[in-house]
């Protein structure tokens, strides 16, 4: 990003794909879902509602620090760059939309017009539905690169636990 495009973002206001914080809070990692589960956007971290840019700390440790929040209570890789404006520090967040469900502690949320809403159950349902599940995510794998012991172990596991019907422990060649 450079100035005019930051300038051009502050003088737009928020929309639907722009917010501003102030502050880290949890309303910015809500609005990181909630564009995650729509169509993307971006969040200036340092700008008041009014767009004005209020600076955030400039030290690197915060800046890991806040990478690794993201990471770890979202499970999402934005992108993340600082930006000096008018003397002070803007942290930029580009968010693209995921092609899975996103949640923060447990729930989910989405932009409607330029504000962030909890999703209400049917919307929910929709997206639930339409996201991709982890195992229709597939790689360029063979037969050989198949760990039989893990499947021995999946298999004697699931046997054990009532979770896979239909299969004898003494009669599964993939257990002895």
């Amino acid at each position: 990003m450079n100035e005019k495009e930051l300038n051009t973002l502050l003088s737009a206001g928020e929309t639907e794909a722009t917010e501003f914080k102030e502050n880290l809070n949890d309303s910015f990692y809500k609005n990181i879902v909630a564009f995650s589960n729509t169509r993307g956007g971006t969040l200036l971290l340092g700008v008041d509602k009014k767009g004005k840019v209020t600076g955030i700390e400039p030290s690197d440790r915060f800046l890991e620090d806040l990478t690794n929040r993201i990471v770890n209570k979202i499970a999402i890789y934005p992108d993340i760059e600082t930006f000096n404006a008018k003397g002070k520090r803007v942290i930029v967040v580009n968010v693209a939309r995921s092609s899975y469900p996103v949640s923060y502690e447990g729930r989910y949320y989405e932009r409607v017009g330029n504000t962030t809403r909890e999703m209400k159950p049917d919307r929910l349902r929709i997206l639930l539905l339409h996201g991709k599940s982890w195992d229709s995510i597939s790689g360029d794998f063979s037969l050989n690169d198949i760990d039989t012991e893990t499947v021995r172990r999946f298999i004697k596991l699931a046997v054990e636990t009532n979770r896979l019907a239909g299969v004898s422990l003494k009669e599964s060649s993939m257990v002895n």
